[in-house]
C-alpha cells in the first residue's frame, strides 16, 4: 500500500486504532496554528471542535486512551479531547 489511504480504509488496520495527524507550522512571528486531525472507530466522521486545544491537551487525552497517567509537566491540568467521539 502506497501513503496512508490504504490503511485508515482496511478494517483490520483501523479497527482500534487512533491515528493522530499534526502539522505544526507556526512561526515566532505570528499565530501559532497548529492542525491536527484524529481519524479512528472512535471517532465521529465529519466532526471539528471549535474548542481551542494545544499539545498538552492531545498528549492528556492519549494518557486517558492508555490509562499511563500523566507526566506531571503541564498536561496534569490539560483537558481531555472529548468533543469528536462517536456517543
Amino acid at each position: 500500500m502506497r501513503g496512508f489511504a490504504g490503511y485508515l480504509n482496511s478494517a483490520a488496520f483501523i479497527d482500534g486504532t487512533l491515528f493522530v495527524v499534526v502539522f505544526d507550522e507556526g512561526t515566532d512571528n505570528g499565530p501559532n496554528i497548529v492542525y491536527c486531525a484524529l481519524v479512528g472507530t472512535g471517532v465521529e466522521p465529519g466532526s471539528t471542535s471549535d474548542i481551542f486545544y494545544d499539545h498538552y491537551d492531545l498528549l492528556r487525552t492519549i494518557e486517558e486512551i492508555f490509562h499511563t497517567g500523566t507526566l506531571h509537566h503541564h498536561d496534569d491540568a490539560a483537558r481531555v479531547i472529548d468533543d469528536i467521539w462517536k456517543k
